[in-house]
């Protein structure tokens, strides 16, 4: 899958086998609040807000198989303003779409990782619960995921930030298994979070995982951008193994 623009205003996957094109958008209703940090230069609605998808055929236009007229919305409509703002998606082997976004549980600012499975025709799985993923560390309980990847062995690596102390930002990880459930082998319960240079001394705050790949032997990258504690913007990656240590022999920077 390849992004073809800036997160939450357009992506396109590659050509499936059938030449179509899958995109994606927050959709709108009013208001115009940010839910995301002003990095990102996302500006979302207040309230009233969808997961939206697209398919599009090779020349560009609608495909009119795909959910009523080539568009598909899906709210998980549970508090607050009910603003469910779509981030990014994976396209599985059989045709369906794993898609993951920012979730508003309450007001007035409480937002989680948040998933939905969609069938190739665009219809939400009906074999599949909605995923809602809590951090909750602190602050206003501000958490995002940002990228999606399938893992060899089926199951879902979702990368993102959660807010700890109000107004600052960690590394958020989550990995899902096949059927949406945590995978409680991973990390402290399915989570984990990162928020410094492990030794380095060095003090950072809002990072923000928005970068993500997974290497043939499972390990994960993740990538994004961090301040120091003087305000300086740094590039930040961080490699992780399946108990989500550090790995040895990779230096994060």
């Amino acid at each position: 899958l390849g992004v073809l623009a800036e997160i939450g205003v357009f992506h396109l996957s590659g050509a499936n086998p059938a030449g179509r094109f899958i995109s994606l958008d927050p959709a709108e209703a009013k208001g115009a609040g940010k839910k995301l940090p002003e990095q990102y230069g996302i500006e979302n609605c207040d309230q009233l807000a969808d997961f939206a998808l697209a398919r599009l055929n090779a020349d560009g236009s609608l495909d009119s198989t795909f959910g009523v007229g080539g568009k598909v919305t899906y709210g998980f409509d549970l508090g607050g303003g009910k603003a469910d703002i779509a981030t990014d998606f994976v396209e599985l082997p059989d045709g369906k779409l794993m898609v993951c976004g920012q979730v508003e549980v309450n007001a007035p600012a409480n937002y989680d990782f948040g998933c939905m499975r969609f069938l190739a025709s665009g219809v939400p799985d009906p074999a599949f619960s909605p995923v809602l993923v809590p951090f909750d560390f602190g602050g206003q309980f501000s958490d995002a995921p940002l990228r999606i990847e399938r893992d060899p062995r089926g199951r879902f690596v979702v990368a993102g930030f959660a807010e700890g102390v109000s107004g600052n930002y960690d590394f958020a990880l989550v990995r899902l298994m096949p059927d949406g459930a945590l995978d409680t082998t991973f990390g402290n319960g399915g989570l984990a979070t990162f928020d410094s240079l492990p030794g380095s001394g060095v003090t950072e705050r809002d990072n923000l995982a928005s970068g993500l790949a997974i290497q043939p032997d499972g390990r994960i990258i993740l990538a994004g951008t961090s301040r120091t504690s003087t305000g300086s913007p740094e590039f930040e990656v961080v490699r992780v193994i399946g108990d989500t240590v550090f790995s040895n022999g990779f230096d994060a920077f």
